[in-house]
């Protein structure tokens, strides 16, 4: 949901308490919309992020980190210009508006103090960042406006500073009476929808509260509201604008994932969602938008991959289509070896320029007749020399096709694996590998004048690391590049690999250290091969293990392909508290870590 300005309210007055008098180290712009700024406060160092984003603008403390590009945007060196080693003054909000002030003081080259400010306008679409100097005139923006382009106001350095145009509603700000007036209406527009249109500040979700609260539904039209209904709309519209049991709520679905927020519980979903409430309306905020926009980035660096993954999984299945089809005919080739013969037997009974003819075929009991086409611009003998050539050539086709078909199935299942890997993938860098494996393989063309990247020069990637209940390591791949490390580099002849059967998956391997390895782990170790799978999270998958020493990789076999020998299967149900369980039990693995491989 948008951030709205009631909520903003609440998250100001809370910022300005805990940054005011702080000073500003550093700046970056990890994305072309948002800026991180890097303050020395009271509480210690801290990251106050400003996102101007279509869907996601905001402001709010972040614990996250991200990577930053190798050259700055314009906006961030500007930003550096102007504000780093300034005293952040206040964070202030414009009345019941998604804009948001926050004013800087920073000492000029003379010597003197200036006033600087850093303007955030959340508004969809139409989102911003300005920074402003004295007068507040624009030095930056992170988008301009000009009169060219029709709108009410300008945007552009050297102009001073206006705010956007402000909606034609009422204001509680000039007197709790106006909600009244807005309770005792009657007309027949459903209670939220008046809200929404009625009032400044309130959003969707808010508005469809306060319909809840005072009618037990959010549909009911202002005409069919009782006196008790209007008196408990005023009521609670009061709480919520006063800030009376205001509390930064996330809502959780079954999952326990964070679907939206708000500044106060919310009861209209019913048993769907549940409400959880936070510590600030930063921390809010932060756990909210880390999962979405991780996903969001995700999407975004990933479509490419994913487009160029799909047109070769459909090339692919289309050709493999075919060479069955055509290997189907070629099954049927004994009747042309049988027409060859049949004709070149009876060359005497066959009419000169006949379209079919029909011989006893001695190749079937009681020798019945079989009608065997022709081609009437050739004789009988050449006819039969035709069929024996179909046969021979059928024959031949056989063992291409047989060939080709287990070839592309081989390829079938490698693209499979590595569209794991990239469903798995959460990191850039985890990303960046599977693009350089594509690129490899020929099915990405490199960016001109980028060269590839050597083994030695690019960082080595760990593969997760779990400890199982009897203190063997496992370790579990996250795409193919780190599967064939397992089996080529670090495993031993006498550690344990693991993988599923059927289908694109990890490569797990047990660390077994000269030692047997039990039960309890070798289990462990089959869970996690069929939870890092395309088989997840299907109940009894068939993992299949043997000693390390039995798995080889064919020369110049695709990444993560293996062959392997004298194997034993198990079957395992991956528990949902299998990660848990296995971190509480001191696994070391990374930050963000959940991939796959492939066999």
């Amino acid at each position: 949901m948008p951030l709205d300005a009631i909520t903003l309210t609440h998250l100001t007055r809370e910022l300005d308490a805990r940054l005011a008098g702080s000073r500003v180290d550093k700046i970056y712009m990890p994305d072309k919309n948002e800026a991180v700024l890097l303050l020395r406060a009271r509480e210690g160092n801290v990251r106050l992020l400003l996102c101007a984003s279509q869907n996601g603008a905001r402001l709010q403390l972040t614990t996250s980190q991200r990577e930053n590009p190798k050259v700055p945007p314009m906006l961030c060196m500007l930003l550096r210009k102007h504000l780093v080693g300034a005293r952040l003054l206040s964070i202030t909000q414009e009345p019941l508006e998604r804009v948001v002030r926050v004013q800087f003081e920073v000492v000029s080259e003379l010597g003197d103090l200036e006033p600087r400010q850093l303007v955030l306008e959340m508004m969809g679409r139409t989102s911003n960042m300005i920074l402003l100097g004295p007068q507040e005139t624009v030095l930056a923006a992170l988008h301009y406006i000009d009169m060219s382009e029709g709108k009410n106001r300008q945007l552009i350095p050297g102009v001073r500073y206006r705010l956007p145009e402000r909606p034609d509603k009422l204001d509680v700000c000039e007197g709790l009476e106006v909600l009244e007036q807005v309770a005792m209406s009657r007309e027949p527009t459903p209670c939220d929808r008046h809200l929404l249109d009625s009032l400044l500040g309130l959003s969707p979700l808010l508005a469809r509260e306060m319909a809840f609260l005072s009618c037990g539904t959010v549909d009911l039209p202002m005409s069919a509201l009782d006196e008790e209904a209007r008196v408990r709309l005023v009521r609670s519209l009061s709480a919520l604008f006063t800030g009376e049991g205001s509390v930064p709520t996330l809502l959780m679905d079954a999952q326990g994932t964070p679907v939206d927020f708000s500044c106060m519980p919310i009861a209209q979903y019913g048993t769907l969602y549940s409400c959880e409430p936070c510590q600030n309306y930063s921390v809010m905020l932060d756990r909210y938008y880390a999962l979405r926009d991780a996903a969001a980035r995700k999407k975004q660096k990933t479509q490419q991959l994913d487009r160029v993954l799909k047109n070769a999984t459909e090339r692919i299945s289309k050709k493999l289509s075919h060479q069955r089809a055509e290997l189907t005919e070629f099954r049927d080739r004994d009747k042309y070896r049988i027409y060859g013969e049949l004709l070149t037997a009876g060359l005497s009974q066959v009419p000169k320029g006949a379209a079919f003819v029909d011989l006893p075929n001695y190749y079937e009991e009681g020798t019945p007749l079989l009608r065997i086409p022709l081609d009437v611009s050739k004789s009988p003998a050449l006819n039969a020399q035709g069929y024996f050539k179909k046969y021979q050539k059928a024959k031949n086709g056989e063992q291409v096709l047989k060939g080709q078909i287990e070839k592309g199935e081989q390829e079938l299942a490698y693209l499979e694996s590595v569209q794991l890997s990239l469903e798995q993938a959460e990191s850039e860098a985890e990303i960046s590998s599977v693009r350089e494996e594509l690129t490899q393989g020929g099915y990405l063309a490199r960016p001109r004048g980028e060269k590839p990247k050597k083994s030695g020069q690019r960082a080595p990637e760990k593969p997760m690391r779990f400890l199982s209940a009897d203190g063997f390591p496992i370790l579990v791949g996250k795409n193919n590049t780190q599967n064939d490390m397992l089996v080529t580099k670090v495993g031993e002849k006498q550690d344990i690999w693991l993988h599923v059967l059927g289908c694109a998956g990890s490569h797990v391997l047990v660390q077994s250290g000269g030692k047997p390895v039990p039960d309890t782990t070798l289990e462990q170790a089959a869970q996690l091969a069929a939870l890092f799978s395309k088989a997840s999270p299907k109940e009894k998958v068939p993992v299949t293990y043997t000693a390390l020493k039995n798995v080889k990789k064919p020369s110049g076999a695709k990444p993560g392909y293996v062959v392997y020998f004298s194997s034993q299967t198990a079957y395992v149900t991956p528990p949902e508290d299998l990660l848990h369980t296995l971190s509480e039990q001191g696994s070391e693995k990374e930050d963000g870590a959940r991939d796959g491989g492939k066999r």
